[in-house]
């Protein structure tokens, strides 16, 4: 077989799953950069380090109100219809940060940001539902959300850095309307595969929460269930204080760029990701996770000993290597679990424990640097994996793993 056609073959076979990735990818990374400089677009506006504060608290109560409300959609319509109105809203969501840059006025910001932050939920909940629809049987399911994970990792990596170029290179402006036409982009991508996607039933509203009630509302207040959702918040105040107190803590310390860190960790998560599903059905799934929790518990903590800027190096590649292995086992997991009816449901209240996390580190933060430094929040709050690696034990049995 020549090149050529084995080039034709793979689009043949992997075009569609792959033009439906970059269709998610181009959504994600607008979110994404809006996101990322929710900060710089509040100062610039003429408010305060306080507001941005508050807003960036408002998002993470988007994700907590918002993923199970979009788990309930997802049974009631399906993950295609909920892609194009995720997609209105990036869209709106942009030209509100673009009229709020020109005019500065502050309320049109704000309320872009919540648009940013409702969107930024809705994605990271249809993601994998997304996904599923080109899984044509049980075993395949393990890459989808693979990929779906993938996707959150990949814009991680290049959503900051995109935005912060064109910010400092033209302005606000030009950068919303670059994200404006990249969100219409995947729109038009969307469009020339959903036909080929299958489409579920739409179910009424009533007959909705009848399953949910019936069926995910007993599951969710089970033990497993509930040791998942734990394991999942454990992760969350791990990856919390990671993104939101790194920086700072290299600040004080005089590091040039502590983003090194976020580099080299998206880097190593990036490359390793693909090997996720063979080590799944190589050593199961529960081993991975604990293996995963444990490479965070010195990767976070190693931090605590931040003195210069190549002591971000291991802990970055510890991170990254323990991260990498997280989503895909523990959401194939909960899927796994969850009935049939009312399944998504389920998932956008399991996806909620990780801005549960959120706010849990920045809540003991808050207490906690009222007594220690950065050094002594990394050393303990580092041993919050160790937490997840007690839920993974308790929570998944041979049957599951």
């Amino acid at each position: 077989m020549t090149g050529a056609e084995m080039s034709g073959e793979f689009i043949r076979r992997h075009g569609i799953t792959l033009l439906l990735f970059a269709s998610c990818v181009a959504q994600m990374l607008c979110l994404m950069a809006m996101k990322s400089t929710i900060s710089l677009f509040i100062l610039y506006l003429g408010g305060t380090t306080f507001m941005a504060g508050i807003l960036s608290t408002v998002l993470v109560i988007c994700g907590l109100v918002v993923k199970p409300a979009v788990g309930f959609a997802l049974d009631k319509v399906g993950p295609k219809p909920m892609y194009f109105y995720t997609a209105i809203l990036t869209i709106l969501s942009s030209f509100a940060h673009f009229v709020s840059a020109g005019s500065s006025i502050l309320g049109i910001g704000i309320l872009g940001i919540v648009l940013t932050g409702i969107g930024y939920s809705t994605m990271s909940t249809i993601s994998v539902p997304i996904f599923l629809l080109r899984s044509q049987m049980h075993e395949q399911n393990k890459y989808m959300i693979n990929l779906a994970g993938f996707k959150t990792v990949l814009v991680t990596a290049v959503a900051p850095t995109m935005s912060q170029e064109i910010l400092y290179r033209w302005g606000f402006q030009p950068l919303y309307l670059t994200l404006i036409a990249i969100s219409i982009g995947g729109i038009l991508l969307n469009a020339c595969i959903m036909s080929k996607l299958p489409r579920r039933q739409e179910i009424s509203a009533p007959d909705c929460i009848k399953a949910v009630c019936n069926s995910v509302w007993k599951v969710i207040f089970t033990a497993p269930f509930l040791l998942l959702f734990f394991a999942n918040v454990a992760w969350g105040m791990t990856n919390g204080l990671l993104l939101t107190f790194l920086i700072p803590f290299g600040v004080e310390k005089g590091l040039n760029n502590a983003g090194l860190f976020f580099t080299i960790y998206s880097a190593t998560n990036i490359a390793l990701r693909g090997f996720v599903p063979r080590y799944m059905d190589k050593i199961g799934r529960k081993w991975l996770l604990i293996s995963s929790f444990a490479f965070m518990v010195p990767g976070t903590m190693g931090l605590a000993l931040l003195n210069q800027q190549t002591d971000l190096i291991l802990p970055a590649l510890l991170n990254g290597i323990g991260t990498c292995a997280v989503y895909t086992p523990l959401v194939s997991l909960v899927l796994d679990y969850l009935p049939e009816e009312g399944k998504m449901s389920g998932l956008g209240i399991f996806l909620a424990a990780f801005e549960v996390g959120h706010g849990l580190t920045s809540l003991l933060v808050g207490i906690m640097s009222t007594l220690w430094g950065y050094e002594m929040i990394f050393a303990v709050i580092g041993l919050v994996p160790l937490l997840g690696i007690a839920a993974i034990c308790l929570g998944v049995n041979k049957n599951t793993q």
